[in-house]
């Protein structure tokens, strides 16, 4: 039989409220509950995102109404099991736990999902692999969040260790302690975006924008600042930007062609901040 494994850092996913499918064309989605993340250490992933950008612990978004008290992190001991979550997520016979957060002026939930009893692979993927996942925070003081990055030695991926000056403002990508890649961008407003890297943006847009629902909002050729910004010292990016139904939550949706890095970046070569 074959054996179902997770790949942590680019295990994320998008839990969105839908609907069934009306008769006329309308979207059946009618927002985003969470951001799921999958972890090898929830304790760590929590405490890194805690301490770097303030993300708090929440209640389940999945609980109902009432003003229930942040649900704690459950120890690993008491990770359970769920025939629903298996057939969610293709891990039958595994336990698990799940971290609920919320981030500043965000009006979803980021999760932490930690799986056990199941084979797990831990390949760090690169910003251009299709499928691969990135968090965009937008942070009013991108120099503190940064000597906090430094101060935790989290592995940069944009080229010379620092932030680039994009068209958007100061920006620096770097990865969480599973190798989860997050982009930090200088903003008057704070926030989070999500950031899905594609194979076709034309295929993309058949199921997010035709199936979905979700509203494009622009698409622009990224230049020389965004390619070193994601790891790369040549190739083309396009961008694409798109809305979830029923929220102002943004998606961009990015397509890499000729890339080429100058160095790997799997965890066992990590790239250090600069000394600057």
């Amino acid at each position: 039989m074959r054996q179902p494994f997770l790949t942590r850092a680019a295990a994320a996913a998008i839990a969105l409220a839908a609907i069934a499918a009306p008769a006329r064309a309308e979207s059946p989605v009618r927002g985003i509950f969470n951001w799921i993340h999958g972890t090898g250490d929830a304790e760590r992933a929590f405490a890194f995102y805690h301490d770097v950008f303030g993300i708090e612990l929440t209640r389940s978004p999945f609980a109902g109404g009432g003003t229930a008290a942040p649900e704690p992190i459950r120890p690993a001991a008491q990770a359970g099991s769920d025939p629903l979550v298996w057939d969610l997520t293709n891990t039958h016979g595994s336990r698990f736990r799940t971290v609920f957060m919320r981030a500043p002026g965000t009006p979803f939930g980021l999760e932490l999902s930690e799986f056990f009893d199941i084979a797990r692979n831990d390949r760090t993927p690169t910003p251009w692999d299709p499928g691969a996942a990135t968090l965009i925070f937008s942070v009013r003081d991108l120099d503190a969040v940064v000597a906090r990055l430094k101060a935790r030695n989290a592995p940069v991926v944009t080229l010379g260790g620092a932030a680039v000056a994009t068209r958007n403002g100061r920006a620096v990508t770097v990865r969480d302690p599973d190798g989860g890649m997050i982009e930090v961008r200088q903003g008057d407003v704070v926030g989070t975006s999500i950031g899905i890297t594609v194979a076709s943006t034309a295929r993309a847009r058949e199921f997010y924008e035709k199936l979905l629902g979700f509203a494009v909002t622009g698409t622009r050729t990224a230049g020389t600042a965004e390619l070193q910004l994601h790891g790369l010292s040549r190739g083309s990016l396009t961008e694409t930007a798109m809305t979830i139904p029923g929220t102002a939550v943004t998606v961009v949706l990015s397509e890499y062609r000729h890339t080429r890095s100058t160095g790997s970046f799997r965890m066992s070569a990590r790239r250090s901040f600069s000394s600057r």
